[in-house]
């Protein structure tokens, strides 16, 4: 299953950590789509996929994801703050929780809250 994260940005030390918090802890396909006004420089050493998207209205973060989402390829999307972190295995706990609560015939892609 691939996880597609969306995730605005203004602080580039802050979008730094937040990516490297999703490497470390993601053990499923990873996505990651930034929406921000600076480049983001970032290559995932076990293979996530970055996309970049310049965020040129700067109309805030409810736009930057709305942006955002239109990149998405992913089959679980989550929105995603650079003030946040996840634990270690967080995407196998969720898509494990949907799984056994919900049919195999809600269609995809399915927004995680």
């Amino acid at each position: 299953m691939k996880i597609s994260i969306t995730l605005p940005s203004l602080y580039p030390e802050a979008i730094t950590r937040t990516l490297e918090n999703l490497q470390s802890t993601t053990r499923n396909e990873l996505e990651v789509i930034v929406v921000s006004p600076f480049k983001i420089d970032f290559n995932f050493h076990n293979g996530g996929r970055l996309i970049w998207i310049e965020d040129r209205k700067r109309d805030g973060c409810n736009s930057a994801h709305f942006e955002a989402s239109k990149y998405i390829t992913g089959d679980f999307i989550a929105g995603f703050a650079d003030d946040h972190t996840f634990v270690d295995g967080w995407d196998e706990i969720t898509i494990d929780n949907f799984m056994r609560r919900e049919s195999e015939t809600v269609k995809r892609p399915y927004l995680l809250g």
